[in-house]
């Protein structure tokens, strides 16, 4: 399979991230694939996602669904410059301009039918009052790839890292073969239109012409699934895999040495004990919440002109526990962490001025402003905890990288690849 060097890099990187973050990532897979298999209505979607288990009554065989349509629009990547062969340029650039052509013309259609009969309620972001012809002169073809890369590899890393549950691998083979087809596309078009020079290079105008209508309506296809119930559960799951991942890895490393990033390097924070002690304090919180959470639905399902319930938790005798243990969290953080950063201060905030001062009564009301103070404690704790962990990382790594949820490259490493690599070629697709 050709590849850019860009996915080359990539490649490497992965590899080499790979081997250094081994055991946290080994942990995830396996932690995932137990919350989905314990999660009926989780593994149930997946199921449908990835297209199994979907017969009627009658027994029929199974239903095509959005990954299908994917996998249809590569096979015709790959069959589009089956037939160009190793041509002159005079040759290339009329195989370029026909056989090409056509099969350009077929995934620009396919991209289209898809889109229309698997999310036909879908808008794009932007009405622009241009026709989609206007629309695809405007595209340039190096920054689509790019764009509908990034929405395949998201989708590719988090199911990757599902993978050992087998309803989860259905769909991570069908997303891995399309994006295999998809490099090979890219490469592919970089590879033939690099050959050509001169007045050969403004031959394939239409090629150029329908292979923008193809990108654009594949990148149009890509927004709708993303804005899909699937997009829904790639963002949920994706959230849950970064907190059972940041589990695993303190898992593993307990303490971490700021190395960059912060004015404290050098210093050691805990990070371990930190989320040991936040559990902790937080439970008698969290039971509050999920206790009012119950009420209130039950309170709904018996009538909408019921009274609003009134929950009260006496907490008299933990918010002293509370309130200390919240103030070696923030100590213990604050060992490598400026007081200044915007995330610390806001995490601060919310147990000093918000969720103290609250409790502080004889008995706290539970309602709605409570909740969204500990959803907002939540949030920025785990902010500021992956933001301890990634200064800890010599090479500059982030969480999803450690994680295995993505792959982050410079131009700068794309550039030493081609040049270390002796050949004077560029990236990806030549603009015309």
């Amino acid at each position: 399979m050709g590849m850019s060097f860009e996915e080359l890099v990539k490649n490497d990187k992965d590899r080499d991230l790979e081997k250094q973050f081994k055991n946290v990532r080994t942990a995830l897979k396996l932690s995932l694939s137990k919350y989905i298999g314990e999660s009926g209505s989780l593994e149930k979607s997946i199921e449908e996602f990835a297209g199994e288990d979907q017969a009627d009554k009658k027994g029929s065989s199974s239903k095509k669904n959005f990954l299908d349509d994917l996998l249809d629009i590569g096979k015709l990547m790959d069959d589009t410059f089956n037939k160009i062969g190793d041509s002159s340029e005079g040759a290339l650039a009329h195989k370029l301009t026909s056989v090409s052509a056509i099969y350009m013309d077929r995934i620009s259609h396919a991209c289209y039918e898809a889109k229309l009969n698997r999310f036909p309620m879908h808008k794009e972001k932007f009405a622009v009052n241009v026709t989609e012809e206007q629309e695809a002169k405007a595209v340039v073809p190096r920054t689509v790839f790019r764009s509908i890369k990034m929405f395949i590899d998201k989708y590719y890393f988090l199911f990757r890292q599902c993978s050992v549950n087998p309803k989860a691998k259905g769909v991570f083979n069908k997303i891995a073969a399309f994006r295999d087809n998809l490099i090979n596309f890219e490469w592919s078009i970089a590879h033939y239109v690099n050959k050509l020079e001169g007045e050969y290079a403004k031959e394939i105008a239409p090629f150029y012409k329908d292979t923008k209508m193809a990108l654009l309506r594949l990148r149009k296809f890509c927004e709708a699934i993303e804005a899909s119930p699937f997009g829904g559960l790639v963002k949920s799951l994706k959230d849950t895999a970064v907190e059972m991942g940041v589990r695993a890895y303190l898992r593993y490393n307990p303490v971490v040495t700021v190395v960059r990033g912060g004015v404290r390097v050098g210093a050691v924070i805990p990070v371990g004990t930190i989320l040991e002690k936040y559990d902790h304090f937080m439970t008698p919180i969290r039971q509050a919440v999920a206790d009012y959470d119950k009420a209130k639905r039950a309170m709904q399902q018996r009538s909408f002109m019921s009274e609003t319930p009134k929950m009260f938790w006496d907490i008299s005798g933990q918010i002293t526990e509370f309130r200390d243990g919240m103030h070696d969290v923030v100590d213990e953080f604050s060992k490598g962490i400026s007081p200044s950063n915007e995330d610390f201060k806001y995490f601060t905030y919310t147990v000093q001025n918000v969720l103290i001062p609250y409790m502080n009564q004889t008995k706290g009301e539970v309602n709605e402003s409570f909740v969204v103070g500990v959803n907002n404690l939540d949030t920025f704790f785990w902010k500021v905890m992956i933001m301890a962990i990634e200064f800890g990382q010599e090479n500059g790594e982030n969480v999803d990288e450690i994680l295995g949820l993505t792959v982050r490259i410079k131009k700068s490493d794309v550039e030493r690849r081609v040049s270390s690599s002796g050949v004077n070629a560029e990236e990806v697709f030549v603009d015309e």
